[in-house]
């Protein structure tokens, strides 16, 4: 492995600023690094986030069926717990 005159400028620094020698930070930051690989950056959090804003604004749900499917769920929740007590007798 080799490292840039700014990359060891840092490095120094932050082994100084930590009181850590040089190869602990190296293996901190490798292994900080590691479990951030799989998370997206802030600039893809913002573009999705923008993406999702966009999209429901354009995509508003009808009122009314919106308030069919909860009478529709709420009476077969009903229903189910009628039947529960029916088996439970």
């Amino acid at each position: 492995m080799t490292l840039d005159d700014q990359a060891i400028q840092c490095l120094e620094a932050t082994s100084r600023l930590l009181g850590k020698p040089k190869s602990e930070v190296v293996r901190d930051a490798i292994i900080d690094f590691a479990e951030r690989a799989d998370r997206p950056s802030p600039s893809e959090i913002a573009e999705n986030i923008a993406l999702l804003k966009e999209y429901a604004a354009t995509h508003q749900p009808d009122p009314a069926a919106v308030a069919a499917e909860l009478a529709e769920i709420r009476e077969s929740r009903q229903i189910g717990w009628i039947g529960y007590e029916d088996r439970t007798r």
